[in-house]
């Protein structure tokens, strides 16, 4: 999906995104709260002694409400509180049951036949019904907001029992049931005592109505989250007491909170301070590639960028290898196409550019083009964006191009993409994707549906051919049917320029050396697998 994220974005996001991003930091440089009986540098930290996990991550949640999953942010968030029927545990390219103990799809792909798990609960000691199955994918279709872009084939559901639950699409959607590992399942009962006038989403931005590992203990939004293991949780109790969150944007300031023992994990330490890690036997450094992919969307519908012809002489302009050895410093790669290369249905025939000034000069030179000033959206907390911006701003001044900087926050940015036109010239995003489906970027992002806001096309983008192959990939169960399907909305994207391929970077994170059981999931990008995660002596 396309998420961004703020790195949240689907940018959603999120990637299936996505991106996008798809989200809020103001403020985000928050206190970090210090617990007394810290050690000093280099010890082993208090967490040892008392199971709590300390995580200091870039950028806070735009709210705690699950139906926002599809930003990274906010799925980070969404793992502790709540639970979903099916789930992608971390190298798993299919989804397994969760809080379903079995599930049952029809010949036609129209229906999900789910059984619960008996004895389930939620965190205030209520059962877990499938009531409150059907409650969350209701509400999810009456907001048509977040993850609905990834359910948008759901029709209604039916609690057949308390433990069984029928849900009927209104299309067959093969990634379905891959998205409802984002779908997580609310108390219906609290919920509905606080509902409001926005069907519980103010309530829900700072509160818990779920079932999962660990249950809300204090959140501060754009500063901390603190949460504590729920004994009751019906995979078993965590091997954590606790897990605190501290947002913090500033990488120096996270690398000095890991010296000094009082992160465990460290989610945004500069490329540049690595090498203080690497090799040192009290930390980790995990390295993994994903498939996560910085864009560079040009708006499509409005502006100079609207002219396909100064959109490809822009696409010849971006410097790919230095963004690689520079700016990522070596790990990651350049980006092959609209398409992450670890995806199904990838393509290698699809066109790509590369760096040529010269090119780049004649196409402007051919569209009539003569000073041209744009500007470009960029998280500044996201130091590849913030770095990618800087490049090309270089780049472009060598062929006329003036290019301004639009340093923003992702919610900023989504209230841009209300219209065309002020929609930036560029933006920065990352996808991603949910799950290992192409759907999970080609059609999140490309399909016209989701312009203006409703959901996670960022370039403003539509193509009629582009929207009838990828709602036939989506609907052809056969594997080499919509691989052809999405193969060919990969060379039409290209060759209509929407935006600069940039880079797949690998994630990053410093993890102490006493954090057991840490595991990248491509299904749930910049988020940690909290449940699975303890402590050693």
């Amino acid at each position: 999906m396309i998420e961004r994220t703020g790195l949240g974005r689907h940018g959603r996001a999120p990637a299936a995104f996505l991106v996008c991003g798809l989200l809020a930091l103001t403020g985000c440089g928050g206190e970090h709260r210090e617990d007394s009986g810290s050690t000093s540098s280099g010890g082993t930290p208090a967490t040892t002694e008392d199971g709590t996990l300390r995580i200091v991550t870039a950028e806070p949640p735009q709210t705690l409400d699950p139906v926002q999953s599809p930003n990274s942010t906010v799925d980070q968030m969404a793992l502790n509180l709540y639970d979903t029927l099916v789930q992608f545990e971390p190298g798993d390219d299919k989804p397994t049951a969760r809080m379903a103990s079995e599930f049952e799809v029809s010949n036609d792909g129209l229906t999900y036949d789910f059984t619960l798990n008996d004895g389930m609960t939620f965190h205030d000691g209520s059962p877990v019904t499938a009531e409150d199955v059907v409650f969350t994918l209701d509400r999810v279709k009456d907001l048509e907001a977040g993850i609905w872009s990834e359910i948008a084939a759901y029709d209604s559901s039916e609690a057949i029992s308390d433990t069984e639950v029928q849900i009927t699409l209104s299309r067959r959607s093969v990634p379905f049931l891959g998205a409802l590992s984002r779908v997580y399942i609310l108390n219906s009962k609290l919920v509905e005592k606080n509902l409001g006038k926005d069907n519980g989403q103010s309530w829900l931005a700072n509160n818990d109505a779920g079932s999962g590992p660990f249950s809300l203990v204090d959140y501060s939004p754009n500063q901390s989250a603190k949460f504590s293991a729920f004994e009751d949780y019906h995979r078993g109790a965590p091997k954590l007491s606790e897990v605190d969150y501290s947002f913090i944007a500033e990488p120096t300031t996270q690398k000095a909170l890991l010296e000094s023992g009082e992160a465990d994990i460290a989610m945004n330490i500069a490329k540049r301070d690595l090498p203080a890690f690497d090799g040192n036997a009290d930390y980790r450094v995990d390295a993994a590639d994903t498939p996560v992919q910085l864009y560079i969307f040009f708006n499509t519908a409005s502006g100079p960028t609207k002219d396909k012809r100064v959109r490809e002489a822009l696409s010849y302009a971006y410097d790919y290898t230095t963004h690689v050895e520079r700016i990522l410093d070596g790990y990651g790669e350049r980006a092959h196409g609209p398409l992450p290369r670890p995806f199904p249905c990838w393509s290698e025939g699809t066109p790509q550019p590369d760096f040529d000034l010269d090119r780049a000069r004649q196409l402007l030179d051919q569209a009539g083009v003569g000073d041209l000033t744009l500007e470009m959206e960029f998280l500044p907390a996201l130091e590849e964006e913030k770095e990618a911006f800087q490049l090309y701003q270089s780049t472009l001044k060598q062929i006329g191009v003036t290019l301004k900087p639009l340093a923003t926050t992702f919610p900023a940015y989504m209230e841009m993409l209300q219209k065309a036109d002020t929609t930036p010239d560029l933006g920065a995003v990352y996808t991603f994707p949910l799950f290992p489906d192409p759907h999970e970027v080609l059609y999140i992002g490309f399909h016209s549906d989701f312009r203006l806001g409703a959901g996670f096309n960022f370039a403003q983008y539509g193509n009629p051919q582009v929207d009838e192959l990828l709602e036939k990939g989506a609907a052809t169960p056969d594997e080499a049917e919509r691989c052809a399907a999405y193969e060919q909305v990969q060379k039409v994207i290209a060759e209509d320029y929407v935006g600069v391929n940039v880079s797949l970077p690998q994630y990053v994170t410093v993890v102490r050396s006493n954090v057991q059981g840490y595991a990248y999931n491509g299904a749930h990008h910049q988020t940690e697998n909290t449940y699975d995660i303890s402590l050693s002596g």
